[in-house]
């Protein structure tokens, strides 16, 4: 028997591409037509397989400056900023900011089920500003999920950092402390 298929969802392209708002003009859209990989119509999923190496591509044209492991952080971050915006994004960050971290945290699976039918995740609350998070499956870009957690944080009012404690392929674990 063959194993699903990991599928990205198009919303999540939708929101980094919001996220990273003017980043993300004509140029960045051009690139990644010229890539084969054209974000004005794709379907509603596609595999993780063609996901992976635009996202790298975005994160090295969006943030030229920065070295790749850095832009991919700051693409997870963007995203979240973007995500927020859509519409499925503007709920669950509203509830979000409600239940705070301690609550939402062990609930991220369903809102990772809004960007692909793949990533797991468990997290181990530590104390009641800290907790370890384990992803099942980063696609390799775990800095990309740093970012993601990082924003996820500031959804939510909350400064803190996050951490990548074992990035061991597929998936990572991140340390996550917060205020």
């Amino acid at each position: 028997m063959s194993s699903p298929r990991r599928l990205i969802f198009a919303t999540s392209v939708e929101g980094m591409l919001k996220g990273l708002g003017p980043r993300a003009g004509a140029s960045l859209r051009a690139g990644l037509r010229l890539r084969g990989f054209d974000v004005d119509r794709l379907p509603a999923a596609f595999p993780v397989e063609e996901w992976t190496p635009q996202v790298r591509f975005i994160a090295t044209t969006a943030f030229p400056e920065l070295p790749l492991e850095a832009g991919l952080r700051k693409l997870g971050y963007a995203y979240m900023m973007g995500w927020k915006d859509t519409l499925m994004g503007s709920a669950v960050s509203s509830l979000l900011r409600v239940v705070g971290p301690v609550r939402s945290l062990p609930r991220l699976d369903r809102a990772f089920r809004t960007a692909n039918n793949f990533t797991t995740s468990k997290a181990e609350l530590l104390s009641a500003t800290s907790a370890r998070l384990h992803l099942s499956d980063v696609y390799g870009l775990p800095t990309l999920w740093q970012g993601v957690l990082e924003g996820g944080l500031a959804l939510i009012n909350r400064q803190g950092e996050v951490q990548v404690e074992d990035a061991q392929p597929p998936g990572v674990t991140l340390f996550i402390t917060w205020r």
